[in-house]
């Protein structure tokens, strides 16, 4: 299926997200659109605005500024959709607020709450991602080869963010991550087993 072609207005676009509409029963894509003067990777704040295309029709519809700064692309996460909304990991602003969600009904964009991190800046590389219905952040860090990957236990509750995996002094996390970043695959799974064997 083709998307409807942009005008040649001197904005460049990007593909955010997919997802899909549980009310309208139809799939949504969402763009992010700049001034072509400025590069998505750079660091300051430009005005850029999100599109949205519902397949099926022939327009994209422009629902307004973007409340944050994206990072370079080798930190954009294109995240499944969970609870309704697509989430990602933006520009950090404090220690708090470096992950947004997109709400697919509303298409409104707010802050969501991470796991606690004590200095962003000794992280190299972050991934976000979604597993077994549970939302993980994996976390590669400068000074060692170690990688921390927390989950979120319960859905929105900032408390409920737990250390759940820790590889430590693993020299091949650099060649691995050079391919891709590191997942975590049917999270859940053996939770869900355990929960039914208990009933």
């Amino acid at each position: 299926m083709a998307l409807p072609q942009p005008k040649n207005d001197g904005f460049k676009r990007r593909i955010l997200g997919f997802c899909f509409s549980q009310t309208t029963k139809r799939y949504k894509v969402i763009r992010e659109i700049c001034d072509n003067r400025w590069t998505f990777a750079t660091q300051e704040h430009q005005s850029h605005q999100i599109e949205v295309h519902t397949l099926g029709t022939e327009k994209w519809r422009n629902i307004g500024d973007l409340p944050y700064s994206f990072p370079t692309t080798e930190y954009l996460c294109f995240c499944d959709s969970l609870n309704g909304a697509l989430h990602w990991l933006v520009q950090p602003r404090n220690n708090t607020t470096f992950i947004c969600h997109f709400d697919i009904e509303n298409e409104q964009f707010k802050p969501f709450p991470g796991p606690p991190v004590q200095d962003l800046s000794s992280i190299r590389h972050m991934h976000l991602g979604v597993s077994g219905g549970f939302l993980y952040l994996c976390e590669k860090f400068l000074t060692s080869y170690s990688v921390e990957i927390w989950v979120m236990k319960d859905y929105g509750v900032e408390q409920s963010w737990t250390k759940e995996f820790v590889v430590s002094n693993a020299e091949w996390i650099n060649s691995i991550w050079n391919r891709g970043p590191v997942q975590i695959l049917n999270y859940g799974l053996y939770t869900k087993m355990e929960a039914m064997e208990r009933c």
